[in-house]
């Protein structure tokens, strides 16, 4: 199963260096390597988690790579981003949602997206 999961990345890879080849402008290149996915993460983090080097052998790439090693300011999207205590407050997947407004007394209750009670089904028997 492992030589098949590399078999598999193996030509993904390919394919994503086929489409990068194909990139001639630093800002698109740019663009790709730090556009960020749901869970907040960039293409140069999955680079680097999944060891996938060969990405970074086209030299736009490369260029960029360069640029944001040697820079010395966190150069992604605002400002805001560069300040932990904003990263604390607004960042974390716990206060994305306002669980005390969501579940006040008063609001009504879906009970289509209510699961079952454990002891929904048993039966009770009098044991006198």
């Amino acid at each position: 199963m492992q030589r098949r999961v590399e078999e598999i990345q193996k030509k993904i890879v390919h394919i994503a260096e086929k489409y990068m080849s194909e990139v001639i402008s630093e800002e698109e290149m740019r663009y790709l390597l730090l556009e960020r996915d749901l869970d907040n993460n960039d293409a140069l983090n999955h680079i680097y988690n999944y060891d996938l080097i060969e990405l970074l052998q086209n030299p736009i790439a490369q260029n960029i790579v360069e640029h944001i090693w040697t820079s010395p300011y966190n150069n992604s999207q605002s400002m805001a981003v560069a300040s932990s205590l904003h990263n604390l407050l607004f960042n974390w997947n716990d206060c994305r949602s306002d669980m005390e407004n969501q579940l006040r007394f008063y609001r009504k209750k879906n009970l289509y997206t209510m699961g079952c009670h454990s002891f929904q089904f048993q039966v009770w028997r009098n044991s006198g």
